[in-house]
């Protein structure tokens, strides 16, 4: 994705290579999330960057800017320009390290619950999407069919 050059407005390597910046969130979800993944949300995107050990870099918690002006970074120390073989390297973090994260007075049955909820969440997440998809589809088909009714009255006045 940080390599096709179709899309370099919206994602692209820094000099360096070894952070990649996303400009424009609002317009990469719409346009570039649905080639990749099931879904156009950018919070996902940043959680599921956030689950394989993808750090932001800038801070745009005290940012002003309106959600087309913001350009978000992302590092990871196996993940820079022209360094496919340490992709290998990338993992999804696993219970052990969320374990290791959490504060002491998290049990095995409180990690489990979280787990749950979360992947709860996220097919909520889908199935909303899904819907909105096809809540869109048949708003437009309700669309067309009623301007063959009104083409049809005016032609039978």
């Amino acid at each position: 994705m940080v390599e096709d050059p179709e899309i370099q407005d919206l994602i692209t390597w820094s000099e360096n290579g070894e952070v990649f910046r996303v400009y424009n969130p609002t317009a990469f979800s719409k346009n570039v999330l649905p080639r990749y993944f099931k879904h156009n949300n950018w919070q996902s995107f940043v959680r599921q960057l956030n689950m394989y050990g993808f750090n932001k870099v800038n801070d745009m918690i005290h940012s002003n800017l309106r959600n087309e002006n913001q350009t978000w970074e992302f590092r990871h120390p196996h993940f820079r320009r022209g360094a496919t073989d340490d992709l290998r390297n990338i993992k999804r973090k696993s219970v052990r390290s969320l374990r290791a994260t959490a504060p002491l007075s998290v049990n095995d049955r409180d990690v489990q619950r979280s787990e749950l909820m979360y992947r709860d969440y996220a097919n909520l997440e889908d199935r909303v999407t899904r819907i909105t998809k096809g809540f869109e589809v048949l708003f437009d088909e309700m669309k067309a069919v009623r301007n063959v009714v009104l083409h049809q009255q005016e032609v039978s006045t």
